[in-house]
This record gives structure tokens, sequence and C-alpha cells, in this order.
């Protein structure tokens, strides 16, 4: 029998990705692998220094909860515009109903690990970021929802319609957080050449990094 603790402490997750997937998670689950979303996301060729995939990236399958659903629909988008080729920013609401895809996996956190906000970066492959729900395993899946269902659950979780892209984010509060996202990442750098590097970027390289790190 199911104790009543479980069902209440149990959490439904959500991954975000475009219906090009769509075959392959009904037949075989989520998948775990390195998609081009997390290398453009954790590409530090920016910062001046190359990082070899193979030395820190895992194939891993991501998720989140209902509190955090914007990392799905942030994940989504950037997937979708690497399908169009477009930027992040020019995505339209009409090409997220067509193209996106909301994956539900019931009771999600019993088979998908946790990482909390004060684990160490040791404790997790390198692009694990706090409060990432992550697996090395395939993940079997409840829904696939598209088009005006997967509409609905971003409306009833308030992150529909869509908050435009970090638009209105003063970039001074973009370039805090990237700095010291940077300093955490590169311990080798000095602090003084990180924030040269950053404070060279303009708004549109400040919003792409920032939107990307923040789903992260």
């Amino acid at each position: 029998m199911i104790k009543l603790k479980s069902l209440i402490t149990e959490k439904t997750l959500y991954h975000g990705t475009t219906i090009d997937n769509v075959g392959s998670i009904k037949k075989y689950g989520l998948t775990p692998l390195v998609g081009e979303f997390v290398k453009t996301a954790y590409d530090m060729s920016g910062y001046g220094e190359d990082i070899d995939p193979d030395d820190y990236f895992k194939e891993l399958v991501f998720a989140t909860d209902k509190k955090q659903l914007d990392k799905a629909l942030t994940a989504m988008t950037a997937q979708i515009a690497y399908k169009l080729k477009k930027d992040f920013h020019d995505i339209t609401d009409g090409e997220i109903e067509r193209y996106g895809v909301l994956v539900v996996i019931k009771n999600g956190d019993s088979v998908m690990q946790y990482k909390k906000n004060d684990d160490g970066r040791e404790n997790h492959p390198y692009m694990v970021e706090p409060e990432d729900y992550y697996s090395d395993e395939n993940i079997s899946v409840d829904y696939v929802l598209t088009g005006s269902k997967m509409i609905l659950v971003l409306k009833r979780y308030g992150i529909w319609p869509r908050y435009h892209a970090f638009g209105n984010i003063d970039p001074n509060n973009m370039k805090t957080y990237l700095i010291g996202l940077a300093i955490k990442k590169n311990p080798t750098k000095s602090k003084e050449e990180i924030i040269k590097i950053i404070n060279s970027w303009d708004e549109k390289t400040l919003k792409r990094y920032y939107s990307q790190n923040k789903s992260r």
C-alpha cells in the first residue's frame, strides 16, 4: 500500500523539447544526451578558454518541477530557436505552440536525482545547477503535451503568456549574475579578467548568455 506521506511529497516533473523528438520519447522515454541547448549554454569560449565537452559534460536527462516550470519553457524555446535557425529572443508564441512539447513525468522525483542549493559542484555532473532534477538513465514519461493542451498547463502555472526573454531586466543585473557564475566556473581566471570580458559584451550577448544559464 502506498503511504499517504509518499502521495503528498511525490512531485510531477516537466521537460521541455520540440515536436521532432515526440516519436522517440513515446517509444523510448527521455534518453540521456548532451543536447544543443546544453552545449550552447555551457560554451565557455566567450570567457577566453575552450572546454572539452568530453571532460565536463555527461549525457543526462533534465527536468523541473512546477515552481520552476519556466526552465522547461526556456529549454523548449532554445531548442525551437536551434531548429528554426533563429535567435532565442525572436521565437514567437505561435512558434512555441506549433513546435513546442511539454513532457510530463509523474512521481519524477522518485526516478531522478535532485541538486540542492547547498550541494557542491563536486557532488554532481558539471552542468547540473542548483534545483535541477536529472538522471543518467532513460526516464519513462506519462504524457506528451503539445499545442493548446500544453499552453493550458503553462497558463495554469502562471508562465503563459510569456515573460518576454528577460527584456525588462537591467543589464547591470545580468552582468552581476554572469560575472558571479563565471568566477565559480573558472577558478583559474582572475576576477578582473572575467569582469573585463563580460563588460565588453553588448546587450544582445548579455541577454543570450543570461537566458541560457538561468535555465540550467
